[in-house]
């Protein structure tokens, strides 16, 4: 019997499960915002030509049931994006917020971002949605990075936008925040009821 020649090991060599897929999760409201998310999608794939990119996608309705929104959770606990694609509001959504209680705590893990592309009407475009504000502080308090991008601006922005993410996130690398601080997220009532 003759043994098999032994591999050599290959220090500059990277094992493939070394190389984890971006996962990104995009939440939408309706059609517009659908479209919307899919196109900051569509620039990210471009600018991640080398990485397996997975694409979750649910609309916001579907966070409405318990048992989706506890699977899709921890899909959103584990990806490096997570964009909401949303109409401007007075406040974040009771499904999206009992959602979003169930994934933060684990994005002071890794480095991360939260992208925010929100619909608002002409008219709004001078004033700061108060949705946005809760969003930052949001992503404030879990560590991640925070973008914002309202839709009236032109489609080719949105490259501009992809450009800006942090290397770091795009990466995987790991987050120096150690924690979920809460104080940040004055809007959220953790609790038995929250």
């Amino acid at each position: 019997m003759e043994l098999a020649e032994i591999p050599r090991w290959n220090e500059d060599a990277r094992p493939d499960e070394t190389r984890c897929p971006f996962e990104l999760v995009l939440v939408f409201e309706d059609t517009t915002t659908r479209n919307r998310s899919l196109d900051l999608c569509e620039n990210l794939t471009d600018r991640l030509r080398d990485t397996e990119l997975k694409v979750y996608t649910w609309h916001l309705n579907d966070l409405a049931h318990a048992g989706i929104r506890e699977r899709t959770a921890k899909v959103a606990s584990r990806a490096r994006m997570i964009v909401l694609s949303l109409r401007a509001a007075a406040e974040i959504p009771d499904a999206l917020r009992r959602w979003m209680h169930l994934w933060l705590p684990s994005k002071a893990l890794r480095k991360s971002a939260l992208v925010a592309l929100v619909a608002s009407t002409r008219q709004a475009a001078t004033i700061r949605d108060p949705l946005q504000d809760q969003l930052c502080r949001v992503a404030e308090g879990a560590g991640m990075d925070y973008f914002l991008q309202e839709f009236d601006a032109p489609d080719g922005d949105m490259a501009a936008l992809v450009a800006g993410f942090d290397t770091d996130i795009l990466e995987g690398r790991t987050s120096s925040h150690a924690s979920y601080d809460a104080s940040y997220d004055t809007d959220f009532q953790w609790g038995i009821n929250g």
